[in-house]
């Protein structure tokens, strides 16, 4: 329960900062990348759209069939093999993006190692989140790659690091309280 909580505040906190790149009205398209598998993103989405379902907000998951599984909102799988052609690819989000009833679109992009960015898609969303492990070694193409994403992209470009350590989690979000003992909890479960 205590890592739920821990959780919960870490998805709210960084929805109201993505929250600051959002327009009144209309839809909000937030698309999700990292560099390598496993570092995080279909668990950072899928956090998001329970936030967002909650707050009774409409939201879709456009992203891969495993991704999809879990989901607690509507989904579409993108068929990686299908948008392989940019021509076919752009038509494809253009369509799916304006005829889409939904205010949320999170998108899971596959990963840079397996398929190059559409720039014009990245453009057309209100944020590009890179979703990465705190402790990962950085390679310089990595670097490269960064710098590149930021004079191709008009858009904010935010960072979401997993697997931080409490020290460091604390200096970002303040002191975490202690996990209660048995005996605290049980007195104060008899006291309320």
């Amino acid at each position: 329960m205590y890592l739920d909580e821990l959780q919960n505040n870490q998805i709210k906190q960084f929805y109201n900062n993505l929250s600051m790149h959002f327009t009144s009205s209309g839809q909000k398209i937030l698309l999700f990348y990292s560099h390598q598998n496993e570092e995080g993103k279909t668990f950072l989405i899928e956090f998001l759209a329970r936030e967002l379902l909650r707050q009774n907000r409409s939201t879709i998951y456009f992203g891969n069939q495993e991704g999809a599984k879990n989901m607690p909102c509507e989904t579409l799988v993108m068929d990686n093999d299908f948008i392989s052609n940019p021509v076919k690819e752009a038509q494809f989000w253009e369509e799916k993006l304006t005829k889409s009833p939904y205010e949320f679109i999170l998108v899971e992009l596959p990963n840079i190692n397996v398929k190059p960015f559409n720039y014009s898609l990245i453009n057309k969303a209100n944020a590009l989140i890179l979703v990465t492990e705190a402790n990962r070694t950085w390679k310089s193409s990595d670097t490269y790659l960064n710098n590149s994403l930021k004079e191709m992209i008009k858009i904010p470009h935010l960072l979401w690091l997993n697997k931080m350590d409490g020290d460091e989690l604390e200096d970002i979000n303040g002191e975490i309280p202690s996990k209660r003992s048995s005996i605290r909890t049980k007195v104060k479960h008899m006291l309320s």
